[in-house]
């Protein structure tokens, strides 16, 4: 006989489906996302046991879960009222490119976005009060959120899911970049993959940063620069050792350009460097940042390429201490 002594793929995804349809506020679900979940945790719920094959103790208990998942998604959707669904308040807030943007939400919380941002805000409202607020973020946003232990405040960013009670903490989650990052300045954060609905939140604390990469992990960073990572709220931009490739994203976000790397070779480059957009023009951080990575760079309308090799008229050589001092007169975005 064959007996299964550890969680198969399909059952974890059974017990995934589930969690994600329970990690929603009450209301937020709709009759057809219902149904959907539903077929889906049916689809991948473990079979019934086979003659011949002894079946694990652990298949039994995620066959058991589904069942009381599934109950509990379709009790929380009759729950939101004869119509299927509570009253949502929804809102969306975004920035272009060169753009940042404070706003503040219908729960008195505040938000502000970095360039190239969008958040879509949810507030479910009960019978007498919200009972939950919940947040989808593409781009980079500091939050400051408003204490309301009835109504937990949840930022999803791609594979990430912060749950929050009252704090100051800011996400970073650009789809071109592989981690979605998270910062704490005040109070405390839970963070966890979607991926994992089955591991413990990992905490972070004030001057914490956690990094969740694509395998679902959260790599913690204790005495983080917490302001370094919310420096652009003030029009500044720091680099620590920020590979080439995300700097020049970043770049190409604030100052509305299109930033390329020309060459593989330049691919594991770090950059590390403080910059004010606000009175620093492109030409000026480009002038900087393109010799110390041994580079020089080639512009043709918008798009700005990298490439290695310095002009003969860069004396700079590789790895020159990077700093800026621009004439206030320049403007930003040139």
């Amino acid at each position: 006989m064959e007996r299964d002594d550890a969680l198969s793929p399909t059952d974890a995804n059974a017990v995934a489906s589930a969690f994600e349809a329970l990690e929603h506020p009450v209301g937020t679900i709709d009759p057809v996302q219902v149904r959907a979940w539903a077929q889906e945790i049916v689809a991948q719920a473990p079979t019934p046991p086979v003659r011949g094959r002894r079946t694990s103790p652990r298949t039994w208990i995620t066959l058991g879960f589904c069942a009381w998942a599934l109950a509990m998604v379709f009790l929380r959707a009759n729950e939101t009222g004869s119509h299927g669904v509570l009253p949502v308040r929804a809102q969306v807030y975004r920035t272009g490119a060169g753009q940042t943007g404070k706003f503040q939400l219908p729960d008195g919380s505040v938000v502000q976005l970095a360039p190239a941002s969008q958040i879509r805000y949810q507030l479910v409202d009960g019978a007498t009060a919200s009972i939950g607020r919940a947040v989808v973020l593409d781009g980079e946003a500091l939050f400051t959120v408003v204490h309301a232990s009835a109504s937990p405040f949840t930022v999803r960013a791609r594979g990430a899911i912060v749950h929050v009670l009252g704090t100051t903490f800011a996400v970073r989650n650009y789809g071109v970049e592989s981690r979605v990052r998270v910062t704490v300045l005040g109070g405390r954060v839970g963070v966890r993959s979607q991926s994992r609905p089955l591991v413990h939140d990992v905490i972070l604390d004030a001057n914490m940063r956690g990094v969740l990469n694509d395998s679902g992990d959260v790599n913690v960073v204790h005495d983080a620069h917490a302001a370094d990572d919310v420096a652009w709220i003030n029009g500044s931009l720091v680099f620590r050792q920020l590979p080439l490739r995300d700097a020049l994203a970043q770049l190409s976000r604030v100052y509305g350009a299109d930033l390329r790397i020309g060459d593989t070779t330049l691919v594991r480059e770090t950059v590390t460097m403080t910059i004010r957009p606000s009175v620093e023009a492109l030409s000026d951080v480009l002038d900087v940042l393109a010799p110390a990575v041994g580079a020089h760079y080639t512009r043709a309308g918008n798009v700005v390429t990298l490439v290695p090799g310095l002009r003969a008229s860069m004396g700079a050589p590789k790895g020159t201490p990077r700093s800026l001092t621009v004439s206030p007169e320049k403007t930003y975005g040139k």
